[in-house]
């Protein structure tokens, strides 16, 4: 393809693999954003993608798993593109068998016992939003809902105040969808949040995560700090976006799909069954390797002898396709 002059293609980059595609503003997103990922299921396996310093972006199943799955090859060093300047994000960035005892250490908050003692606190809370916003007939929901969920329910994990939400709300958007600069300061600013908990914890360690990650080890010995703040970056952030995002994925398409909303409100015993088919279907459909659009892997693509950073951002079958 024809492509400005302000783009710097690899010798080795064939012509017809390079695509004008920014994934963090991909044309249509505005209004469909798992349509206008799909938009690449038209061109090519894998293309590559001029913006951020250039990576590759693969589009198929079968060499996503591939990239996922084989860590020599395809390593996940760096999940950012372009690479962030500070903090490393644990467990994102590791590697096995690394990667495996990190998630491990946070695994026991999240068994289904401990999130089923949250399950009363978290239907108050849904039911309590639902009748202030019931009376006005409308509602922003992804601002007034979906994001207020998560993020009480990470405090109560944590045992962190409520009164914190906003101020950690500001600072997860930074990291999620603002530019490198607004990114880095998100993680500055969680970390010097997180700090004073950390050094409380330590000193009278409880069940809470924020005890968890602070007072955790790896074969014996304390995790570095770099690593534990680079966790609770994971937790925080990541858990809060990924959570919200597909709530909002799916009252939009229950929104737009009133013959299924009938259906869930004639038979109520679907809903479990649905929301798993939903997770699966509208949130993953549009999946990269740190679990939300805006995120990518690290790897390594080797054509004609010479080693690329190579972005592996997911497309399956989006919202359209439910």
């Amino acid at each position: 393809m024809n492509h400005p002059k302000e783009w710097t293609v690899p010798d080795h980059v064939p012509p017809e693999l390079v695509a004008d595609f920014d994934y963090r503003n991909p044309p249509g997103a505005q209004d469909d954003v798992h349509l206008a990922w799909k938009m690449l299921h038209a061109g090519p396996d894998i293309v590559w993608s001029p913006y951020y310093g250039g990576h590759w972006i693969a589009t198929r199943g079968e060499d996503i798993e591939t990239m996922q799955k084989d860590s020599v090859r395809f390593s996940h060093r760096s999940v950012n593109i372009p690479p962030l300047s500070e903090m490393q994000v644990v467990s994102l960035e590791l590697d096995p068998p690394e990667h495996t005892s990190y998630r491990n250490l946070i695994t026991p908050a999240f068994l289904p016992q401990a999130i089923a003692s949250l399950e009363n606190d978290v239907r108050s809370l849904a039911v309590e939003r639902l009748e202030k916003l019931a009376s006005r007939g409308e509602c922003e929901f992804v601002s007034e809902f979906a994001k207020i969920l998560p993020i009480v329910i990470f405090l109560r994990l944590a045992d962190l105040p409520l009164s914190d939400r906003e101020q950690l709300l500001e600072w997860a958007e930074w990291a999620v969808r603002g530019n490198v600069d607004e990114r880095n300061e998100s993680q500055h600013r969680l970390i010097g949040y997180i700090s004073t908990w950390v050094e409380k914890r330590k000193a009278e360690a409880g069940g809470d995560l924020v005890s968890l990650i602070a007072n955790a080890q790896i074969e014996g010995k304390p995790i570095s700090p770099e690593r534990m703040f680079g966790m609770f970056i994971v937790v925080l952030f990541g858990g809060l976006d990924t959570v919200a995002s597909m709530m909002g994925f799916i009252a939009r398409f229950l929104a737009e799909n009133p013959a299924h909303r009938r259906q869930l409100i004639d038979k109520p015993e679907l809903m479990v069954s649905c929301v798993d088919v939903a997770d699966t279907a509208l949130w993953r459909g549009q999946y990269g390797a740190a679990h939300h659009p805006g995120h990518g892997i690290q790897g390594r693509s080797v054509q004609e002898g010479r080693a690329d950073p190579a972005a592996e951002l997911a497309v399956r079958p989006g919202r359209s396709q439910v």
